[in-house]
């Protein structure tokens, strides 16, 4: 309970809920403020002779910051004995905490006849003696992301095998432009940003299409001088493994080179 409230003497009833705020991490908030002692009462007698202050602004000790004020309006015509309490509140969004991302690892390097070996000779070795089950437990998630760590390491980024470098040069300034766009404070700089982030959208999408011509058109090079040498497991693996796996609907005709003969 705050220190400016209406008189020093309670009750039983007033006892009772200063306990009940005390063991519920509770507090008081309407005899925090300074105000008049006509803004502070609540209830007022019939003969309008005694008036104390019974009404309260409850609030978890959490955001008891986020009352700023609270008193009595005695203008309020509500036919009761009671006085409208109204309190003032600045709410405050809570902060997103945001979980840490875990590492991921090359479980590429799997496929490897011996990676999985040494994956498992590792986990043998780093697990050690164990004396219960949560020293058990605690022993094997370790081992795993040190086995993990050791045999497999980090993995890569995955990526679009036929993005140059200089498009994803531009994914990247269309992040920035993004994030620019979302703090801008006016409306004039947030068009203008707007505006610069849609050039750089349709240039990204001009080079993603020069990027993926210049790579079928490289597959179609490849395939062409291994029919020529007459390796046609290698034109297999550029027409069949290559360009279909990369693109789910068929490669266009215009972007095959057809042979000079």
């Amino acid at each position: 309970m705050g220190q400016n409230g209406l008189g020093n003497i309670r009750n039983e009833n007033g006892d009772r809920l200063d306990d009940f705020c005390a063991r519920h991490s509770l507090f008081i908030g309407g005899t925090s403020f300074i105000h008049k002692d006509i803004h502070k009462y609540t209830w007022h007698s019939p003969d309008g002779r005694t008036r104390n202050q019974i009404d309260h602004i409850i609030t978890s000790k959490l955001i008891v910051g986020s009352l700023i004020d609270g008193k009595a309006k005695r203008g309020a015509d509500i036919d009761s004995d009671h006085q409208l309490l109204v309190g003032t509140f600045r709410l405050r969004p809570a902060a997103i905490k945001r979980k840490k991302a875990t590492s991921k690892y090359n479980i590429v390097r799997l496929q490897n006849q011996a990676r999985p070996e040494a994956y498992n000779s590792a986990m043998r070795l780093n697990i050690g003696d164990v004396n219960s089950v949560a020293t058990s437990w605690d022993s094997i998630a370790q081992s795993c992301k040190q086995s993990a760590q050791t045999i497999l390491g980090q993995g890569v980024e995955r990526r679009k095998p036929w993005i140059r470098e200089s498009t994803w040069s531009e994914i990247t300034n269309l992040k920035i432009l993004k994030n620019r766009m979302e703090v801008a404070r006016t409306p004039t700089e947030k068009a203008a940003v707007n505006a610069e982030y849609r050039r750089s959208a349709a240039n990204f999408k001009y080079l993603t299409r020069i990027d993926r011509k210049i790579y079928y058109n490289n597959i179609a090079d490849e395939a062409e001088h291994a029919s020529n040498v007459g390796s046609m497991r290698q034109v297999y693996v550029d027409i069949t493994l290559r360009a279909q796996q990369q693109s789910k609907t068929k490669m266009e005709l215009s972007l095959l080179h057809q042979p000079s003969s």
